[in-house]
């Protein structure tokens, strides 16, 4: 039998036998190894392939064969064990319960039946193979000859600790010409009468083959192209920076630890001047947004348009502490900081779909009535960290389900997949980190696109389900502000059954419920003593 499992980072492959015995034929025990082979074909050498089971073989001990077998075997080999070692070299295997130095009731996996008190006969006939590529990963194989296991063999186990190496690859430099300098009209003027000139000199020699004039032409356009405009420097990946910021830091970093004074005079320069800088370089890349909308020339608008919002998708974290006495990663909040130009486009957006889902979210008001007589079950509910837990794929399928229009999807798309965020301690800027799930911190969005979130969980929980007390005919199953919820039922079977269905539903998507600091409330005018539901 073949069992694959689709894993990360390598899929697994485990193939269960069961060996003929003993007393079968020469032809039969060839045939099931002719089988394995054909089994291994539906495999790949890169994947961790294990085979395990009875193989009513004994490869012995003592002895290590080729990079197969371990010392530390049990018993003495017989023929079956010599052909379980070929098929081993055949296919590149190691039969891994042989390289574990143990005592020997951790080494059998069958005990004879005519074992007795007096003749104590054991037997290690079960094994455990793993490819070669994987041997080093397995770091104990053991028997358990106690286990409640109804069979007279022992429950073998092996422990797998994979830990792949990073490949490097050494990539090729690319020299990338500074085609920036194209926005200054006099070296464009430049290239343009230069590329004129060549190319009609070109033209005036007729002596030449096509393959050749197109070879001269490709080598004049190069040459004159790196002539005129040179190649970019690679020191930043700012588009913004400049020359003379990065000559200034050059300096700074002379006087640090030397001239403080010098020091902090160069950093105020520098911040000033990278703020003047990128204020130049977004007016530069807005006026020629411009023009494209004049010309009309929507394809290298939209391009453009994606490269000046690249920074949109960059966070920066400072944590506050939520105590005096904080050390814990949990004693802190973050806030986030954000572009402002995003928070103006954010706000169109949310003004334009606002109306629409609103539709969705249902009401969740809720009074009690003075002369309520029946006992009312209340759950308070705490989500963990229910904002920062959102998955960015459920929530793009909730926004399709509703009336929002494809175009501000695809902005959503691109405002959540693709974030980076650092942070900032005491003046240390961390490196860029992924941001793959949550609800972007200060967005005017945020509280929509979780209540639409919330929304769906409680949907999926309660489908069809007239749950909680009726008010005015209507069934009230929750009141909810945004994370804090409360579910109400009028008995606690009830209640019980909305939990269970509540915390499967939330775990669905991605969010789980704080058993230790959700709480219950019985308002009754009755002394009775309930046991309290669970979260399960």
């Amino acid at each position: 039998m073949l069992l694959k499992i689709e894993a990360k980072p390598i899929n697994i492959n485990i193939i269960q036998v069961k060996t003929p015995t003993l007393d079968k034929s020469e032809e039969e025990i060839e045939s099931f190894y002719e089988d394995i082979k054909q089994l291994l074909k539906y495999t790949k050498p890169h994947d961790l392939n294990i085979i395990q089971g009875d193989f009513n073989a004994k490869v012995g001990k003592g002895e290590v064969i080729g990079g197969v077998v371990g010392p530390w075997g049990l018993g003495e080999r017989n023929i079956r064990g010599d052909r379980l070692i070929q098929f081993c070299q055949e296919e590149h295997f190691k039969i891994m319960n042989t390289w574990f130095s143990l005592p020997p009731r951790r080494l059998y996996t069958w005990r004879a039946p005519q074992d007795r008190p007096g003749n104590i006969v054991l037997n290690q006939i079960d094994f455990v193979l793993v490819n070669k590529r994987f041997s080093t990963t397995v770091s104990r194989a053991q028997t358990y000859p106690g286990a409640d296991v109804p069979s007279d063999h022992c429950l073998l186990t092996i422990s797998i600790k994979l830990k792949l190496a990073l490949r490097k690859v050494n990539k090729g430099q690319i020299r990338k010409l500074d085609t920036s300098k194209l926005q200054q009209e006099e070296i464009k003027s430049d290239l343009r009468n230069k590329l004129n000139q060549k190319l009609k000199q070109i033209k005036d020699q007729t002596d030449q083959q096509p393959l050749e004039v197109w070879e001269t032409v490709e080598t004049t356009i190069k040459n004159v192209t790196i002539e005129c405009l040179g190649y970019e420097k690679r020191r930043s990946n700012k588009k913004w920076m400049t020359d003379e910021i990065l000559q200034l830091m050059d300096k700074r970093r002379q006087h640090k630890n030397t001239n403080h004074d010098e020091y902090k005079r160069l950093n105020s320069l520098i911040r000033s001047d990278i703020r003047k800088a990128k204020r130049k370089w977004l007016e530069g890349e807005c006026k020629e947004i411009e023009y494209l909308q004049q010309i009309h020339n929507t394809r290298e608008e939209h391009k453009k348009m994606k490269e000046a919002s690249g920074i949109w998708l960059r966070s920066t974290f400072i944590p506050l502490p939520k105590k005096s006495n904080a050390r814990k990663c949990k004693d802190h909040r973050l806030i986030s900081l954000m572009n402002h130009s995003l928070k103006i486009f954010l706000k169109i957006i949310h003004r334009r779909i606002q109306h629409r889902c609103e539709k969705i979210i249902g009401p969740s008001q809720f009074g009690f009535k003075s002369d309520v007589n029946k006992d009312i079950f209340l759950c308070f509910v705490d989500y963990e960290k229910a904002f920062d837990r959102v998955q960015h794929s459920k929530l793009m399928q909730i926004l399709r389900k509703t009336d929002v229009d494809d175009k501000d999807i695809r902005c959503f798309e691109r405002l959540y997949w693709g974030q980076t965020a650092n942070i900032t301690i005491q003046n240390i800027i961390t490196e860029d980190i992924d941001i793959r799930r949550a609800v972007r911190q200060g967005c005017v969005l945020s509280p929509l696109l979780f209540n639409l979130y919330s929304e769906a969980i409680f949907n999926e929980a309660f489908e069809e389900q007239e749950l909680g007390v009726k008010v005015n005919g209507i069934p009230i199953s929750n009141i909810r502000y945004a994370d804090d919820t409360v579910l109400i039922a009028n008995d606690v079977e009830k209640l019980q059954k909305m939990c269970t269905r509540l915390c499967g539903s939330s775990n669905e998507y991605g969010i789980n419920i704080n058993a230790d600091k959700t709480k219950f409330m019985i308002i009754s005018r009755k002394n009775q003593c309930i046991q309290m539901p669970q979260f399960r």
